[in-house]
């Protein structure tokens, strides 16, 4: 565990910076802990614009997309959108189909059942496909990049053309059709981290203008924020600008979801993230995700009420299997969390949550984590990683045990044979166990800029809105406050819950910190982890700190720790039932000896001060 500052920050420059774009100095020292170190790299990240965006029709197949599209909306020919059943994948279907149909195109959309047909392209599906819609072209969202003999089959047995857009880093060797996938493009230095339905939005935005795409652009947010990608360039644009029109003039759907959310008019990325994805990500990960288009096209008022309680009941379904497989799923991992380095399982779980409970243990023991279950024989996987571990690039690895596989540097699906699980997980387990050091597994927390002793402004926290939205790669700022005694105190209402006033310009709040409470009290020298905002109760506003985290820094010692530890000890390391005998050496060799054998180790429990800087 360890605790450091992203970046040094020199204040002569930040005094400088701060000077030229009016600022404060904290807001201009968390700039350049953020790597906006110039006046016009600042004010683009401040004050992003929408002409900022890329010129699409630079980026490899786009044009050649384009000319396709045209010729098909010309000459009457029938087009399928093919998407992804998450929340990412429907966004990128109704962005790319709505906005076909309004240009006059003959469309629909077709996305696969999660639980019934899977991820993406097969065979199965396009032959389905070709006899209900009889299309003459197919143009896939957030999906395809892998499927190179799924689009061989579909251009020479079906006879119906393919256009492939998605974001997944592509394999070596790319489907023979039209690809859109930015990932191709990363070496001349375009901006490559859009999600799915950002590559969507990009394509209409180069099929058309800025003025006719923008009516997507709280679709567009919504799923940047559901995906796993940097929130910085291009996505911080749409991002930022979506949620304004969230704000100011949403779709009907969205507007009748923020209200049953009961959600403030102020909306962050944060809002879009935990309440409106998981709700269209439910009804994908339940039954069929399909039902979640109408959200953004349907106007209908009573069909987009019984929609959004449909979302809403859904998503309570879904959090209980969520639970009960993450019970589970840790109760099997305690057989494994203290010798190997990542989690490979399978169990009797519902395929559409794995994801969801491998992204939460991931969190918890910081390591990846595969989950399977087994369908008709076959394993269907979903992988979460650690930040320092690319989990596609370490699949790349073992793609002879897969049926099917592909995903990003955080998060993959994998599809195999049951009788390959043994040798996978054996070979996968040795391989990051050898490859890795131990500091790939252990947290680290870093913060942004060190506020001990000082006084936080509101200007600054108005300032800190700028910010926003916040995500991968823009992550909240954290701050650092080395502290010794505090005072804080229990929730009159609720214990778990504690607090403290200061006199730098803000009162603390650690939720469900309640047990920190003595230590936080005591004469340890801690180090706080903070964030901070402006905040509005009962009409008033005021700044808070939220504790995030607190870290033991140092000890005090005042004397010198030579003490004797205790001569006898009870141990049945031995297996025998009488007191053995032990002198301190001894005790040392066998403590020594257990954190060798184990790759992380195991606690020891002194019960006096002395002891523990003795061992």
């Amino acid at each position: 565990m360890a605790v450091y500052q992203s970046k040094k920050i020199d204040s002569i420059q930040a005094v400088e910076l701060g000077r030229e774009l009016q600022v404060t100095q904290m807001t201009a020292e968390l700039l350049i802990a953020r790597g906006y170190s110039t006046k016009e790299s600042a004010r683009a990240f401040l004050f992003p614009k929408l002409s900022d965006l890329p010129n699409f029709n630079d980026y490899s197949g786009v044009c050649d997309a384009i000319n396709r599209i045209k010729n098909a909306i010309d000459f009457g020919e029938k087009i399928i959108v093919y998407g992804d059943y998450d929340c990412d994948g429907v966004c990128a279907s109704a962005i790319l189909s709505d906005s076909l149909k309004r240009l006059g195109a003959d469309v629909s959309v077709y996305i696969p059942k999660r639980l019934e047909e899977g991820y993406g392209m097969s065979i199965d599906t396009l032959e389905k496909v070709a006899e209900e819609y009889f299309p003459d072209l197919v143009i896939t969202v957030d999906c395809g990049i892998s499927s190179k003999r799924e689009v061989d089959y579909c251009l020479n047995e079906l006879g119906i053309d393919v256009i492939i857009t998605d974001h997944h880093e592509p394999p070596s060797e790319l489907p023979e059709c039209i690809v859109i996938n930015p990932h191709l493009d990363e070496t001349k230095g375009y901006f490559a981290d859009f999600c799915g339905a950002g590559v969507a939005f990009m394509l209409v935005l180069a099929l058309t203008d800025i003025e006719f795409v923008s009516q997507y652009l709280d679709v567009v947010a919504i799923a940047t924020m559901g995906d796993i990608v940097s929130l910085t360039g291009a996505n911080r644009v749409l991002v930022k600008y979506g949620v304004k029109k969230i704000m100011k003039a949403p779709c009907l759907g969205i507007k009748l979801l923020i209200e049953s959310l009961g959600l403030k008019s102020d909306l962050t990325g944060y809002d879009l993230g935990f309440n409106i994805v998981p709700r269209i990500n439910a009804l994908g990960r339940l039954g069929d995700a399909s039902r979640a288009i109408a959200l953004f096209t349907e106007e209908d008022y009573f069909v987009l009420s019984c929609l959004v309680k449909e979302m809403n009941e859904e998503n309570v379904t879904r959090q209980k299997i969520c639970d009960d497989i993450e019970k589970e799923a840790s109760e099997s991992a305690k057989a494994y969390i203290n010798t190997e380095r990542a989690l490979v399982l399978y169990g009797k779980w519902h395929k559409g949550v794995l994801g969801i409970t491998a992204s939460k243990l991931a969190e918890r023991y910081h390591r990846p984590v595969i989950l399977f279950c087994l369908e008709n024989g076959i394993l269907k996987g979903s992988c979460r990683s650690v930040p320092e571990i690319n989990i596609y690039e370490l699949l790349c690895k073992f793609d002879k045990y897969f049926v099917q596989y592909g995903g990003h540097a955080q998060a993959a699906g994998v599809t195999m044979e049951i009788s390959q699980f043994e040798p996978f997980r054996e070979a996968f387990l040795d391989y990051v166990r050898e490859n890795y050091q131990t500091d790939a597994f252990l947290p680290k927390y870093k913060y942004d800029l060190d506020i001990t002793g000082k006084m936080v402004t509101r200007e600054f926290l108005e300032e800190l809105k700028g910010f926003e939205p916040f995500g991968q790669s823009n992550p909240k700022p954290v701050f650092l406050s080395v502290e010794k005694v505090c005072n804080y105190q229990y929730g009159k209402n609720n214990p778990v819950h504690i607090s403290q006033s200061t006199r730098l310009g803000y009162s603390v709040s650690g939720f469900y910190k309640g047990e920190y409470l003595p230590m936080l009290n005591s004469s340890v020298e801690k180090e706080c982890l903070y964030s901070l905002s402006l905040n509005e109760f009962n009409g008033r506003i005021y700044s808070q700190a939220v504790l995030e985290k607190v870290i033991i820094k140092n000890f005090p010692h005042e004397r010198d720790f030579t003490f004797e530890v205790e001569k006898y000890a009870k141990s049945s390391i031995l297996g025998q039932n009488e007191a053995q005998l032990f002198d301190k050496n001894e005790i040392y060799r066998i403590i020594c000896d257990e954190f060798s054998e184990n790759l992380y180790g195991n606690l020891v429990v002194c019960y006096t001060l002395d002891s523990y800087w003795e061992i």
